[in-house]
Order: structure tokens, then sequence, then C-alpha cells
């Protein structure tokens, strides 16, 4: 009896994972994808591409240099223990909040982002706003660099004038 329910158990496990469209297993492993496959594949316009800016810098550059943190000050344990335990009650948090922002902005959501805002044009309110300012930010910094090329022309001119 035990043979006849397991044996049916597995088969069951095999047709439902073997039933799954290809689309849908692939679907799975899509948010694994780097920053470049990112902005390659799903970054067709400007908010796409700042949509992926954003969670890229968030999860890359504020998390990881919070969760830094407490690696460090467990390390200073070893050499000054009394001040260390200050040094690790105050980078906790800092180190929770890493955590956090890791979850908040994980490849995951940025996928599902992606797809709601290439399926219906919205975005989350969470996220409109810092798109928003990505975008200004870029817009701005186009700007200076074409009037500090536009500079470098003018003065490479006059240097060869003189």
């Amino acid at each position: 009896m035990k043979q006849i329910i397991i044996t049916s158990v597995l088969l069951f496990i095999t047709l439902v994972t073997y039933s799954q469209s290809p689309d849908s297993v692939k679907n799975n492993k899509s948010y694994k994808l780097s920053y470049e496959e990112f902005q390659n594949k799903y970054g067709v316009d400007d908010t796409s591409a700042a949509l992926i800016d954003l969670f890229f810098s968030k999860r890359d550059e504020k998390a990881f240099g919070q969760m830094t943190m407490l690696p460090l000050s467990t390390a200073v344990t070893v050499v000054m223990p009394p001040v260390a335990i200050y040094l690790v009650a105050v980078t906790t948090p800092i180190f929770v909040n890493g955590l956090m922002v890791q979850l908040k902005y994980s490849r995951k959501k940025l996928l599902m982002a992606l797809n709601d805002y290439h399926e219906h044009n919205i975005l989350d309110d969470n996220y409109t706003q810092k798109v928003i300012a990505l975008i200004e930010r870029s817009k701005e910094n186009e700007v200076e660099e074409a009037f500090q090329a536009g500079l470098d022309k003018l003065n490479a001119g006059l240097r060869a004038s003189k």
C-alpha cells in the first residue's frame, strides 16, 4: 500500500512539473539577470531604464554599504572588545536596514514592476517619484556633458589658433 501511495505521489509531482508551460519555467529564472541583461531585455524606454537603475543602485550601493558595517565592527571586537560592543549595538540596526532595502529592491520585485509597467503602462506609487527624479538628473547630466564638450572644442580651437 505504501509503495502505491509513494508511486502515485511521485507520478503526480512529475506530471505537474512536466505540464508547466515553458514560458512559466523561463520566467521563473528571469529575475537572475545581471544589470546589463536587464537593460538589454527590459530597458526599452527611459522609464524602464531608470527603474532598473533605481533597483540596482539601491541594492548594490546602499544596501551593501549598510550591510558591511556589522562585519567590520564585529572584526573590531577581536582588537578592542569594550569599544566593539557599542559599535555592534549601533551597526546592527544599520545592517537590518540594509537587509530590508535588499528585500524591498529585490530582482524579483524589479521584474514584477517592469512587467506591470510594460503591460499596464503604470508604475507603482513607491517608484514613480524616484524614477522621475532619476530621469530628470540624467537629462541634466546630458546637458552638462554637451555644454562641457562644447567648451572643450572651443578651448581646443583657441589653442590651435595661437
